[in-house]
């Protein structure tokens, strides 16, 4: 074999060992870009944001690239935004603060093709008359070739999947070409899947509000009917007095002595302060549950308040009861409450010890203050609270099946319930059939 032979012979080997080599390369590139589209199709994409940054890393990765990024189109597709951008260099995605926004204004000629369906690929991007609009951008970023391919979904374009190479220019092949678009339709599906899974949310939630609503609907219901049923009971009484006594008057006021009256009078008086303490209490839960209640803490002498309660409540219904009054030894003390929400909350439970107590029986008041915490605490003597009732005590309206004939509109622990939030503090009871019942009032307050 000649010098010339020996030549072809080592160019052919050359050949063929650089065909090897360069077939060797291209086998491990496709097995690098199907075990990259195997990972992210297994993976979890359930949360979005998180899944799209561990994308974009790992198709900058497998692509060689400098930059990954996602852009999405706002509904009149007028405008991209960066949802997402991956730099390679450091290894991170670029702060949000940061990320670009697009307006088809600056860029028609790219909108026109992205949205068009059609991929861009563009191998010396300063140069090439397809990327002209973006020039002073992309070398100011020094990005030397793109590959940018739009993100399908239903019909219509809403994103796109944006490649960029620094420094050296890339000349994207069809294998390039294939893993790009292959990776926008995984972002498609994930981006599919995150629609369903909002979708299924909110017919979740929707399906919840109505629940809720209906809900509301019959608690309202059961609301109107039991108020329905305490305004024909607790009205009636006093207007049955009104009546009878003006009847009593009209008929025969000529046989009537001044002193009858004045009583009949008075009965009439009663009546309609009774009636106006009840509308009193309707229009105040009104105004607790529809969030038009103040609250206005003032500094207050809770022993002076206390007193004064028990003064009103002996000198009134409570007047055949034995009305006690236990105060600590610093009663002195000013705390910040509010003396309006407290009196409700006070004279409403004394008031209900009173009512649901026998003649003679005693109903005590008692407070102290522990750490930075007012107890105030009523104990009564009565006919006490069935079990299956406790549940209910403080709805609106609502009355234990014992009370029997006991004059009440089933609005004052309601009440109660709602000016002891308002100061921020808790009610509980314990009580027992036929030998009475005990509430604490918990609030929390400052020395004053």
């Amino acid at each position: 074999m000649g010098l010339i032979g020996l030549v072809h012979l080592s160019a052919t080997f050359s050949a063929r060992v650089k065909a090897a080599a360069d077939a060797e390369n291209h086998a491990k590139r496709m097995l690098r870009y199907q075990s990259t589209l195997f990972e992210l199709a297994r993976m979890d994409k359930s949360d979005f944001p998180v899944a799209i940054k561990i994308i974009l890393r790992a198709v900058a990765n497998t692509l060689d690239l400098s930059y990954a990024a996602i852009l999405d189109f706002c509904e009149t597709k007028r405008t991209l935004s960066c949802r997402a951008l991956y730099l390679a260099e450091i290894d991170s995605m670029m702060d949000e603060n940061l990320l670009w926004v697009f307006k088809e204004e600056d860029y028609p000629g790219y909108f026109a093709t992205i949205l068009a369906n059609a991929p861009l690929i563009v191998e010396d991007a300063q140069h090439d008359a397809k990327t002209l609009e973006f020039h002073d951008r992309l070398k100011e970023l020094d990005i030397t070739s793109i590959l940018d391919v739009p993100i399908w979904l239903d019909g219509d374009v809403i994103a796109v999947f944006w490649c960029g190479m620094t420094c050296l220019k890339r000349s994207w092949d069809s294998h390039d070409i294939s893993f790009a678009l292959a990776v926008a339709n995984q972002i498609a599906l994930s981006l599919e899947a995150v629609a369903r899974l909002k979708a299924e949310e909110n017919l979740r939630q929707a399906a919840e509000d109505v629940r809720k609503a209906l809900e509301r609907e019959q608690e309202l219901n059961e609301l109107k009917s039991r108020f329905i049923a305490m305004a024909s009971h607790e009205f009636r009484t006093p207007l049955t007095t009104i009546l009878s006594a003006t009847e009593m008057l009209e008929t025969y006021a000529d046989r009537l002595d001044a002193q009858k009256k004045a009583n009949l009078t008075e009965m009439i008086k009663g009546a309609v302060k009774n009636m106006t303490h009840l509308l009193d209490e309707v229009l105040f839960i009104g105004k607790a549950d529809t969030g038009h209640l103040s609250f206005q803490p003032q500094p207050t002498s809770i022993d002076a308040l206390c007193r004064e309660f028990i003064a009103e409540v002996s000198s009134g219904i409570g007047k055949k009861h034995q009305i006690l009054y236990q105060s600590p030894v610093r009663a002195s003390i000013r705390l910040v409450l509010d003396a309006f929400l407290l009196r409700k909350i006070v004279l409403n439970l004394l008031g209900n010890s009173v009512k649901f107590s026998a003649p003679g029986s005693s109903v005590i008041l008692s407070w102290h203050v522990l750490e930075s915490t007012l107890v105030l605490t009523i104990v009564d003597q009565g006919i006490g609270i069935p079990l299956e009732d406790q549940g209910q005590l403080f709805t609106t309206f609502y009355r234990a099946k014992n009370v029997r004939n006991i004059q009440g509109t089933g609005l004052g622990l309601a009440i109660v319930k709602q000016c002891t939030e308002l100061h921020g503090g808790t009610i509980s009871f314990s009580s027992e059939l036929g030998k009475g019942t005990t509430f604490s009032i918990a609030i929390p307050v400052q020395s004053g």
